[in-house]
Order: C-alpha cells, then structure tokens, then sequence
C-alpha cells in the first residue's frame, strides 16, 4: 500500500520543476493546506447584555417620571446595520513553509483579506449571515507559492431559548485557490458543516467555549476532498477595556473519502492571540499558532508554528 504515495510523490516532484527541487518531498500542494490553516473562524455567540423587552423599558421610564413629575420621553429604536465590511494586513514568520514532515524551510509571508458579511435576524432566535471573504497570499522566498482564496460562505444559526448561549448552526461554505502568476484555479470546494456552540460566562469579562463541528465536502481535484469532525475549545478574557485575549484548542479527524489508499488524518491546533482596538473600527492584534497533523501513511505528517501581526479595519452600514 506504501508504493501508490511514493510514485505520487515522486511525480509531483518531477513536474514541478527546477523551483520546486528546494523543497522537500511532498505529495500535495501546500497552499491548500495552507489555506485550510486560515479558516473562516467558527461562529461566536455574543455574550452582550440581552436588551430588555420593550414593556420593562417603559414600565422603568414611567416610574422614572413619576418621580420627577409628568415627563414625556421618545424614545429613539436603535438603527440595525445588516452590512461589515473589512480589510486586514498581516506578516507571519512560519517554520515550515512547504508543511513537510522532514526537510523544514521557513519563511514569511503577508496576507491581505478583504470582505463583506451581511446578518439578518429572521426570526428572534434565527439569525441568516452571508458572506465573502479574499484573501492574498505573498511570500519572501518562495513566492511560486503565492495564491489567492476566494471564500464564500451562507449560514443559518439558532439559539434554542431553553439552552442558554448556546447556538447550533447550519453553513454552506465555496473555497477556491487561485495562482498568483497566471490565477489559475488549482482547486476548488463546496462544504456543508453543522454543528453546536456553547458559552459559559466566567465572570463578566471571563468566558470558556466549545463546540462540535461535522463538516462533508466536495472538491476539485477529488483526492484532496476531506470529511471533517471537529471539537473545540476557548478561553477568552477581556484584560482592559480594549485589550482582549484568546486560546483555543482544537481536535479533528480528516477522512479522505475518495482516497485510494484510505487515508486518515488527526489534526491538533493551539492558537494565542491578543487584540488591541485602538478605535472601534481599527485594531492590531499578534496571533501564534502550532498546528500537528499526522496521518496513518508519515509522509502526510508535519507540524508547523506560524507568528505574527495584524492590522484591521472594519465598518457596518
């Protein structure tokens, strides 16, 4: 069964040419991998004061009045903006910058992603978001590595009113991977996920999350096609009224259905990242992460550590 990875290997490697002769064996393109690392995040769970039904609002005004006399109060409905837009720039330093298991080479590389999400409460405890997201990437050394993702992305999320913050969820999710040179696409993929949310508020600037995730998808080339299985979990804690911090763990399970050599993967993922808003439509964060993957055939194992910083803008309208 070892022989069918090892001429995979050793084909890519050849076709590949001279520029990719520094890098170690590997048997699929790094950037998918790559991209894949930079998920879109899971959907939170605000953890925002609920706002109190209209009638306690006027029942409080009202004794309120009395107490100053007959006053007449408008009150002004606080105007919903559905639409956020954003734009990030990050640099990263990575120690393995092919996702090899042996041979690492490191290098950094940028990233500028830009997006329009748009949320929409349906119902009181059903919320629609759609969205999109590109994201560039360019690196020092190796730059035959550059890319592009585009990452659409549609979602249904309910927060069951017997389970306190807690949200289940349905997303239909579009990944594909462009060339920087030529934008040729070298892979695509359609994915449904489903899963559940929990927080547990701490403390009122202290909170813990965890989640389930089951994720199927289809793609183009078909051998790089996974099914998903995921858990999570975080710790959040707002240090200072701007400054904010995040750790989470998280474990899954990669099954390459349409493998020919039943292929099987366990991923884990540790992420640090602090935040810093410097207005509330600017902020800069530093963000690290290590990432293990092993697989039931080596050649697909590797691990990577990446480093870096971040600037971002938002709006909503």
């Amino acid at each position: 069964m070892l022989n069918q990875p090892i001429r995979t290997c050793v084909s890519l490697l050849a076709a590949s040419g001279a520029a990719w002769a520094q890098f170690p064996l590997q048997p699929s393109a790094p950037q998918i991998e790559q991209a894949r690392q930079f998920a879109i995040p899971e959907p939170r769970i605000s953890l925002s004061p609920k706002p109190k039904p209209q009638s306690e609002i006027e029942r409080f005004d009202a004794e309120t009045d009395d107490a100053f006399g007959a006053q007449v109060i408008l009150k002004e409905n606080p105007k919903v903006m559905p639409f956020t837009g954003w734009a990030e720039v990050a640099g990263f330093y990575t120690n393995n910058v092919a996702l090899a298991r042996r041979g690492q080479l490191d290098d950094t590389f940028l990233t500028s992603t830009f997006g329009l999400a748009y949320h929409k409460a349906l119902r009181p405890a059903l919320m629609f978001d759609a969205s999109v997201r590109g994201t560039l990437y360019r690196y020092n050394r190796f730059n035959e590595l550059d890319f592009q993702s585009l990452d659409p992305s549609l979602s249904l999320t309910w927060l069951p009113e017997k389970l306190e913050n807690t949200a289940l969820y349905v997303r239909y999710g579009f990944n594909q991977l462009t060339t920087a040179a030529s934008g040729h696409e070298f892979f695509s993929s359609h994915s449904v996920a489903v899963g559940a949310q929990k927080v547990w508020p701490l403390a009122r600037a202290h909170s813990v999350i965890a989640g389930v995730q089951a994720q199927w998808s289809w793609a183009d080339p078909s051998e790089s096609q996974r099914d998903e299985y995921s858990v999570y979990v975080g710790y959040h804690a707002d240090i200072a009224r701007n400054f904010s911090t995040d750790l989470n763990y998280r474990f899954a399970v990669f099954d390459y259905r349409d493998s020919t050599i039943g292929r099987r993967d366990h991923s884990h993922i540790v992420t640090l990242a602090f935040r810093y808003a410097l207005e509330e439509w600017l902020s800069v964060s530093a963000t690290t992460f290590w990432s293990s993957n092993s697989s039931n055939f080596d050649v697909f194992g590797y691990e990577v550590w990446n480093i870096g910083g971040n600037l971002g803008l938002s709006a909503k309208f």
